[in-house]
Order: C-alpha cells, then structure tokens, then sequence
C-alpha cells in the first residue's frame, strides 16, 4: 500500500463542498493500492459540522493547513450554514481609502507568509507516513503553492488539482489588474513545474492546455467529481398537493435562480394547470435580487431557502423531489457543479439550465434530463410543463446505472491512482 499526502484545507466534517472531493478520494484509494494521508485546516468552533459524513477509523488526518494562531480567510457569503441572503455586490467604493485598500491586496492575500512554515511541516509528516506522493486540491489557490513546496523539500512527485480554473475563473475579474497577472504568472510556474495536473471537466482541461501549449498535453488531466454510491438516499415521500423542484447549494455570482423564476412566473400569467402546485426549494443561501425577482413576478410563495443540512439528509431531500435543478454560472462553461453528481445519483429528473457546454451534454448523454439555455425563458416554461405532465419530465424514464457509473467515486478514484502510479514510475525512470 503507498501513500499519498493529499493537501486540502476544507475537509469533512466541515460542511464546506470542497472538502467532499479528497474525502471521497481518501475513502476509496486504498481499493487501489493506496492511503492517504490528509494535510487540512482544524475544524471550526464557530460554525456547526456534519456528523453525516463517515470519515474511515485508519485515515490518518492532520489538522495543521493554518497555524492555530493564524487568522484564517474567512467568506460569510459562502457560509450555506447561514440563514440570511446574500447580498449582491456593488460596484467598488470611489472613496480613496477603500480604492487603495483594494489595490494593496497581496496575490494569494496573506498565505504567501506561511509557506516556509507548511513546507517544514509536510516535510515531517512525509518522512513519518513514508509518503510517495503528492496531491494537492484548491481552492483555496494557496494550496498549490504549499504542495508545490512541499513537493520541492521532499522531493516527492506532485499532482496540483484544480477543482475550479484560477486565471481562467470569472471570479479573478473582480481583482485589481495587477494581481491577476502576478497570479497567473505563479499559476503558470506551478502547473510547468508539477507532475501532473488536474481538473474536474474536460473542458477545463482544454483550455488550460491552449492556455500554456508549453506543458506536454497528457501532464494535464481531467478526473471529474463523483458521487458516493453508499450514500444513495432513499426517497422519501413526495409532499402532497406539491410539485417540489430541489437546488442544492448556494446561488452567488453568476448562478442565479432568475431563469427558473421567470419561467415559472411565466406559467402562472397564463394559467398552466398545476403551475399553482410547483415549490422551488433551495437547500443553501440566495440572493437578494432573486426574492426580490419572485416578489415582482407575484410568486413569493413558491420560493423557499433552507440553510444547508447534514450532507446525508440533502441527499434524501432530493430524492424525495419532483425535479432537480441545476444551474451553470450565466455563459461560463468551464464549471461542472459538484452537486450534478448527487443528482445522477438519486435518479431524479434534472431541469439543467446552462448554455451548450460539457455540463449540457453529461445531463443529456446520461439520459438524466432535459437542458436549457439560461436566455430561453420560453423553452424553460415548455420544460416545467412537460415535468408538471402525469409522464414527468423524461417521459417515465430514468438514467441507468451503467449510464452514471463512470461518475462513482470508486472509479475516479481508480483514475487518479491510474495517475498516481504514472506518476511515481516516471519519477523514477528519472531519478
């Protein structure tokens, strides 16, 4: 059995999503030949954990991503735990104090400082677990630059995961011009220097290497996220009177419930049998603009958000829905959701509203259900007719096991000690 220091700071039972792709890695590598050993953050006194989530007894874990005295980044807006919508931000202050404050913001912000200190501790926890290899997840995109220095005082092969794109991420265009060339330039640096380097889509991945044509194409990989077969829920009752249609997560940024809202204020303007019947639920936060949105288009009381549950109780939320739905970040099309994988699972019909991209074709290619362009308010209105029809969505019909099995975690964590055993040889043929 080898080991693989796998270096993430979200890590259950925090009920942060990021950590849900290295525990399902950590939970089925060993049917593979390997252990992880996971470096991540200590666990928050502050906000609730989810016991849900079963964490094997042998899995070593070591809770020292930050020091115990440091001030960890804290984001309230992703924080599904709270009640209270997010708000929608405004364009930056003109003032000059708030100007040069966000000018002065350090790339990376102030994790830079810390990389000396984890590279000494993942040396030590390395040479005590007799690690043969390195895998490290973002975001936060620090932990590529701490696995990038571990990796250079242990000399052990390294894999850089990127759950999201960093220069490639929409997000990066809310920070000063200065900072997103320095950042890409690091980004640059560390994938060059790297192993291997993964993403969660393949689309991803193309971009990346038309992004930096220098790095041999087969160094950049693409695993997907997965769903975890032995959590599979078990439906509960449909609520009666009630056509419930699910998302799961918070709506920020891009996503935005907007176009569901408007198709379904679209029906009731013109009177659609059982369109007075359809809840859409939101298991997470969401924005202001969206409930005030529903206020506008007269359906307040069919949008409800509840703050995010034990990982294993929102599965059999959604399972015991009508429609799931599932929503892209506005034109981006380098994003695959990590929740269309639980959706797989459950089996439920999924009304994906994203424009043509790798998300639009798993949804169809899968046979799971039906996709919409986020502009096509029309055909989104023609979708929830069909759901709301006595043959649902798919006509009856469900996806298969054999459609959905590519995307279980015991099979991407095959790929990636596939990866890791590529890895590690290659290493040696060149030592």
């Amino acid at each position: 059995m080898k080991t693989v220091l796998v270096i993430s700071r979200y890590f259950p039972p925090m009920f942060d999503v990021g950590g849900k792709r290295a525990w399902r890695f950590a939970k089925y590598l060993p049917q593979h030949g390997w252990r992880a050993v996971v470096i991540t953050d200590r666990l928050p006194q502050d906000r609730p954990l989810d016991e849900s989530i079963s964490i094997p007894a042998d899995l070593e874990i070591v809770r020292e991503y930050y020091p115990g005295w440091w001030s960890r980044p804290q984001n309230s807006g992703s924080d599904g735990t709270l009640a209270a919508p997010i708000e929608t931000p405004r364009r930056p202050s003109p003032k000059l104090l708030p100007r040069l404050t966000r000018q002065l913001r350090l790339p990376l912000g102030n994790d830079l400082f810390l990389v000396p200190r984890f590279a000494r501790m993942a040396r030590a926890v390395a040479r005590r677990s007799g690690a043969a290899a390195i895998f490290a997840t973002s975001a936060p995109y620090s932990a590529l630059v701490f696995g990038s220095a571990a990796s250079r005082v242990t000399g052990l092969p390294l894999c850089l995961d990127l759950r999201d794109p960093w220069s490639l991420n929409f997000f990066q265009q809310g920070l000063p011009a200065w900072v997103r060339r320095a950042e890409q330039l690091l980004e640059g640096r560390l994938l060059a220097a790297a192993d291997r380097v993964t993403f969660t889509s393949e689309s991803t991945a193309d971009a990346y290497r038309a992004l930096y044509p220098s790095i041999p194409r087969d160094r950049i990989r693409c695993i997907t996220n997965s769903f975890d077969p032995a959590m599979r829920p078990t439906p509960a009752p449909h609520a009666e009177g009630c056509f419930t249609v699910m998302h799961f997560g918070n709506v920020y940024g891009r996503r935005t419930l907007a176009p569901l809202l408007q198709g379904l204020g679209g029906l009731r303007r013109r009177s659609v049998p059982g369109s007075e019947r359809v809840r859409l639920v939101n298991l997470g936060r969401i924005t202001r603009d969206d409930l005030e949105l529903a206020g506008r288009l007269g359906i307040s009381d069919q949008l409800s958000s509840r703050p995010f549950v034990p990982y294993q109780e929102g599965l059999g939320v959604l399972a015991s829905a009508d429609l799931q739905l599932l929503l892209g970040y506005a034109d981006e099309t380098l994003f695959l959701p990590a929740k269309l994988f639980d959706y797989l699972m459950t089996g439920v019909p999924i009304l994906c509203i994203a424009p043509e991209s790798e998300l639009t074709r798993i949804v169809s290619t899968t046979g799971a259900g039906a996709a919409c362009d986020p502009a096509d308010v029309e055909g989104i209105e023609r979708a929830l007719e069909r759901a709301l029809a006595p043959s649902g969505l798919l006509g009856g019909r469900r996806p298969g096991e054999r459609a959905i099995s590519q995307y279980s975690a015991p099979e991407t964590a095959k790929q990636l000690a596939e990866l890791l055993d590529d890895m590690v040889a290659g290493s040696r043929r060149g030592a």
